[in-house]
């Protein structure tokens, strides 16, 4: 589940931003030992993937567009305002939250780590 959104992520990111440069050092923006929501949305919202994956180009996410993607989670779950779309918050969120493991709000090196086992973060 993580491996295929994760795989999706790669490709994404490859075809609008490169991230080759990109490490926990390089997010850790404050070098707190910790990426923030704040540290890992602005990379995310630099990159543009929130457009790559709204596949009809109106702004949101619907969940056909979840699922043509290869997200392998509940929809329904990331829609925390359950008005059948997501936005870029919510989608961001989702991923964010699927990698935080022990729920500390922030990836630590090891979420991090996994998080990139498939090559989003890896470099």
């Amino acid at each position: 589940m993580k491996a295929q959104l994760t795989t999706l992520l790669a490709l994404s990111m490859a075809s609008s931003m490169s991230l080759a440069a990109a490490s926990f050092n390089f997010q850790d923006a404050n070098d707190d030992g910790k990426i923030s929501k704040d540290e890992y949305y602005s990379t995310l919202s630099d990159s543009g993937i929130y457009a790559d994956w709204d596949l009809n180009g109106d702004g949101l996410i619907n969940e056909g567009e979840f699922e043509e993607v290869g997200f392998d989670y509940d929809f329904t779950t990331w829609d925390v305002d359950n008005n059948d779309y997501l936005d870029a918050d919510e989608l961001y969120d989702g991923y964010y939250s699927a990698y935080d493991d022990n729920e500390s709000g922030h990836w630590d090196a090891g979420e991090w780590d996994d998080a990139g086992d498939e090559g989003f973060f890896d470099v």
